[in-house]
């Protein structure tokens, strides 16, 4: 005897449920990942290529952004010399080397700063740029294995010299 390929009304029954609750949720799914990859609302471009949501600089007042920044007039001799040691040292990969003129250029120009990374510097930012700066040589420093005889030395050194300027805390391998 054959048996009846005929499913029964129990069977088809599932069957229809179980094929409600995938459309369902493939439907959610659906929604989902829409959603998910919609542009937010943005701001436009501004000078420094960055966009997003618009970020607050973390400072009370704009005297008091600008006394945080000020810092910067200060230093700028001194930068400038060590801007021509970077570009001159060639212990620096160019990723490094990069870096380094990025921060400079904030440094010469505080208004170039963008609100979030001006932000996630503090209530001294030139003094957290020069540490950034140093901490980069410092690392490219230790992956050569610190040779006395390097470039990067006399530059870990004149940013010292520039963050104990601005209040900052140099770093103690460049000390001495």
């Amino acid at each position: 005897m054959k048996a009846s390929a005929r499913a029964s009304s129990g069977d088809r029954r599932l069957f229809f449920i179980s094929l409600i609750v995938f459309a369902l949720t493939a439907a959610v799914a659906v929604v989902f990942l829409l959603t998910r990859s919609a542009p937010t609302a943005q701001t436009p471009a501004d000078q420094s290529g960055q966009t997003g949501i618009p970020v607050e600089s973390g400072f009370s007042d704009p005297a008091e952004r600008s006394a945080a920044l000020s810092a910067a007039g200060e230093i700028l001799p001194a930068l400038d010399e060590i801007a021509g040691q970077v570009e001159a040292c060639d212990a620096y990969r160019e990723e490094r080397r990069t870096q380094m003129n990025i921060h400079i250029t904030w440094i010469r120009n505080p208004d170039a700063i963008p609100a979030d990374i001006l932000l996630a510097l503090g209530e001294n930012p030139i003094g957290r740029l020069l540490f950034g700066m140093a901490t980069y040589t410092s690392i490219e420093w230790r992956l050569a294995e610190r040779p006395a005889d390097s470039c990067l030395l006399p530059i870990g050194q004149a940013l010292n010299q520039a963050m104990t300027a601005v209040g900052e805390t140099p770093l103690e391998e460049f000390e001495g």
